[in-house]
């Protein structure tokens, strides 16, 4: 379909990333809860650690404009608590 002069051409969302498009981690497996983590801060959004123990972390998942809680991740994954180290937020070292 060719586009109507004056009017803004349509623009085709973009796939999220796939797990395999992921960045691998050190055995080449990424926990679902990672990738979900890593898509959340790739597409421009923060977190924010709500509790960090020594077997689980509990994230807020904020929007990027406001910092608003839109979601939360709870995950006892060790890929996550090493991704999230010792950071009480995404905008940290």
């Amino acid at each position: 379909m060719d586009p109507v002069p004056g009017l803004p051409v349509p623009v085709q969302p973009t796939a999220a990333p796939t797990r395999a498009e992921a960045p691998a981690s050190k055995d080449s497996r990424v926990s679902e809860d990672l990738d979900v983590l890593r898509r959340w801060e790739n597409g421009g959004a923060a977190w924010r650690v709500l509790a960090h123990g020594p077997d689980a972390v509990d994230i807020a998942l904020l929007t990027c404009d406001a910092g608003e809680q839109v979601g939360r991740l709870f995950s006892s994954e060790p890929d996550v608590r090493e991704h999230v180290g010792s950071r009480e937020r995404s905008d940290e070292g």
